[in-house]
């Protein structure tokens, strides 16, 4: 009796776990990413991430925006633009977060991506960077993603580990284009200010 006892709570606290978030991480490649279009001031293109996810980069007058979730052989033609008001660019490792294991099934339902904000001294040719992890909810073919959330990585302890809390937390009940993404934790002065379609 006692023995099944300790292997029912074993499979449980196995169970238990198997079923936290967790994250993977990827990197934004060129050979991992083909170019859809381009135009006088920047491009797009497509990339494959993590478990078969497909991303869109849009790079338009130096600034860019990244939706996660798309059908890249059926893109519609308006794309939520979401991005930072200042000159900007994007790391190239994303941090995917999902439930369970990816080799069981399980599909990311939100992407961290770190934003790096140019920002000029007093007008002059000095140029400081903001670093901002970007919290997005992973969309889907009908329904593509959307950014849910903010944290500056300069300015907060542990920016990462809060980054993570807001996937958990907000990116699956987040409605893209009604709902209104928001900085989470201290704001700096290389925070930036987001440039977004208003809901």
């Amino acid at each position: 009796m006692r023995v099944a006892l300790i292997l029912a709570l074993t499979l449980t606290s196995a169970a238990a776990r198997a079923a936290e978030n967790r994250s993977d991480y990827t990197k934004i490649e060129d050979d991992g990413c083909r170019l859809v279009a381009e135009y006088e001031a920047g491009a797009t293109s497509v990339c494959e991430g993590l478990a078969g996810i497909w991303f869109e980069i849009n790079d338009g007058d130096a600034r860019v925006s990244v939706t996660f979730g798309i059908d890249p052989d059926n893109r519609p033609e308006q794309r939520r633009f979401e991005s930072f008001e200042r000159f900007n660019n994007i790391n190239d490792v994303i941090e995917w977060r999902h439930r369970g294991d990816i080799a069981d099934g399980g599909r990311p339902f939100a992407a961290i991506l770190r934003w790096l904000i140019s920002f000029s001294d007093g007008g002059g040719a000095t140029y400081r960077t903001g670093q901002v992890l970007v919290v997005s909810r992973v969309g889907g073919a009908q329904a593509p993603g959307c950014v849910v959330g903010y944290v500056d990585a300069l300015v907060n302890k542990d920016a990462n580990v809060m980054a993570r809390q807001v996937a958990d937390t907000l990116a699956a009940g987040f409605r893209c284009g009604v709902d209104e993404p928001a900085y989470h934790g201290k704001t700096g002065r290389l925070s930036g200010r987001p440039m977004r379609p208003t809901p």
